[in-house]
């Protein structure tokens, strides 16, 4: 398949994002965004999300509740070819055991 997905866990990404380094997408359903989500965030649901969606000038994250949907996400957008994406291990979960804010 070539490239090899790439995991970031929570702390480095939000090292990143502190940093404007990285656009972070999340691609769980509406309602799931509208609860909880990473401050920054852009919902584009994993189901609906292609690769003419992204531009491959920047470092695109994605993340999930758990970081399965993410990682199928990331994993179909390498495959397409996109090289700038990689996705949050453990997602927001994660995210929220790190102690860090989400915004509603």
């Amino acid at each position: 398949m070539g490239d090899r997905l790439e995991e970031i866990d929570p702390l480095a990404l939000k090292s990143r994002l502190a940093q404007n380094r990285l656009s972070l997408i999340d691609v769980r359903s509406s309602s799931e965004y509208a609860e909880a989500r990473i401050p920054g965030a852009i919902l584009i649901p994993h189901t609906e999300i292609q690769p003419k969606d992204l531009p491959t000038d920047r470092a695109w994250v994605l993340y999930c509740r758990s970081g399965n949907r993410s990682a199928q996400a990331a994993e179909r957008l390498l495959a397409a070819g996109l090289s700038t994406v990689t996705h949050l291990k453990g997602g927001i979960l994660a995210w929220n055991a790190a102690g860090y804010e989400t915004e509603h």
